[in-house]
């Protein structure tokens, strides 16, 4: 425990410093994460060429929440989603919504 003032105060501003410098780090590498087209569309020839398969069991796609009877499998977790939602979902992140692993394109 802090047992000045100034103590009290040193603490407070090197908690502000932190978390400014936590802000700046998530905005810096958001700009590196986000796909490019080109990147885009590649995933979608991919993820097009993937095979929908009926899926035992009671699933749910964890992108929608919906129901899953038909869907396709990713690599290399092989978690289960609706083709169309993977769509969508690549179009920010090329992980897994499930786990995030790294999707293979």
């Amino acid at each position: 425990m802090p047992e000045s003032l100034t103590e009290v105060y040193l603490t407070y501003l090197a908690g502000v410093g932190l978390w400014i410098l936590e802000c700046l780090l998530l905005i810096k590498c958001s700009t590196y994460l986000k796909l490019d087209q080109e990147q885009i569309e590649n995933a979608r020839e991919v993820i097009n060429k993937l095979e929908e398969v009926e899926i035992q069991g009671d699933s749910v796609c964890a992108i929608c929440l919906d129901g899953l009877i038909l869907g396709i499998s990713l690599e290399p977790c092989r978690h289960s989603f609706h083709k169309e939602c993977v769509m969508r979902w690549i179009e920010t992140s090329q992980t897994c919504p499930y786990c995030r692993a790294a999707i293979n394109m």
